[in-house]
């Protein structure tokens, strides 16, 4: 019953989306970023001067990017991977749960769980919250990364970088493979965290939660992350945007330029770009062209493209189908 109810939850996604605290798209996340889109248009003099609100529309949704065929594209993969997501990514996923169940039994091996009892419950939850989302964000910055780096899985994530225009339907623009290593990297760094917690201390960890989701996970998306899938420039300025990833910041990541190729890889924190040295923080607003260099985003126009064209490049490059070297 468990499996058949997962499979129906699943099947159903693309029309629950919007209502659901855990998706990317919830409406009060979406309302969040309109919100902060007032305040950009009004602080840009070339636009707030129009009409207040057929300005602000026409700022916000213009039909150049929303009908877009690379928009349309977004919205259309949507459904289909979100309709075929049980049997694509469900199968190959493993548990935090499943994680940290194995990491207390290999530290209980060494030392029987030390069982400390916390004296203030209410900082500890705190902290674990705190810690929960910190190590989560590492995980997708390091699958980030290494899809970016590794050739491989960098045929992958070209379906996402194929983009032409972006708009918040975008972010459901991955391939399989791409969610599939993420999920399997915060899986494991959370996981293992989540074990030595149990190991330590004599409760499970606690999460702080909004609906459902870690608070601070529901704070990022409420304030601004769909913008950063977006025509609207926000920038946190200079000191900001080297400890968080802005809506700018992200923008850069998906443009064509040469000197923005692997940069700000980022999720939440933009600390890790600077450790790795993949960090840019711009000083003014930049026009920036989406898509793939040389042109490739073209070769992703279909649906069934977007599925299966990286796995007919990569047996071309590296199995055996792979073309002759000239």
């Amino acid at each position: 019953m468990e499996i058949l109810h997962r499979f129906l939850r699943s099947t159903a996604v693309p029309l629950f989306h919007p209502f659901a605290p855990t998706e990317r798209i919830f409406l009060l996340y979406l309302a969040g970023a309109l919100v902060l889109a007032v305040f950009v248009f009004w602080a840009d003099p070339a636009v707030s001067k129009q009409r207040p609100v057929p300005g602000f529309f026409r700022y916000c949704f213009p039909k150049a990017i929303y009908f877009h065929r690379s928009a349309v594209m977004d919205y259309m993969y949507f459904v289909f991977y979100k309709m075929f997501f049980f049997f694509l990514v469900i199968p190959f996923l493993i548990t935090q749960q499943a994680v940290a169940g194995r990491v207390l039994e290999v530290f209980s091996k060494i030392h029987p769980p030390l069982g400390i009892q916390p004296s203030l419950p209410v900082l500890f939850t705190f902290v674990f919250t705190l810690s929960a989302f910190v190590i989560a964000d590492f995980g997708i910055f390091l699958a980030h990364y290494l899809q970016h780096k590794v050739p491989v899985l960098w045929e992958f994530h070209k379906v996402h970088h194929s983009a032409e225009v972006l708009t918040p339907m975008t972010v459901y623009r991955m391939h399989p493979v791409d969610d599939i290593l993420s999920a399997t990297l915060v899986s494991l760094f959370a996981g293992f965290f989540s074990g030595f917690w149990l190991y330590f201390f004599d409760q499970p960890g606690r999460m702080i939660t909004l609906m459902g989701v870690n608070m601070f996970v529901f704070a990022y998306y409420l304030f601004g992350y769909n913008l950063r899938h977006s025509h609207i420039w926000l920038s946190y300025g200079p000191f900001w945007s080297r400890i968080l990833i802005s809506p700018a910041q992200h923008q850069i990541h998906h443009s064509v330029a040469r000197e923005h190729v692997d940069k700000n890889i980022g999720f939440v924190f933009s600390f890790w770009d600077e450790l790795f040295g993949t960090l840019v923080v711009p000083d003014r607003k930049l026009d920036i062209e989406y898509g793939l260099r040389h042109g490739e985003d073209k070769e992703f126009q279909f649906v069934g493209r977007l599925f299966l064209l990286p796995f007919k490049k990569c047996l071309q490059k590296w199995g055996p189908f792979r073309k002759p070297s000239s």
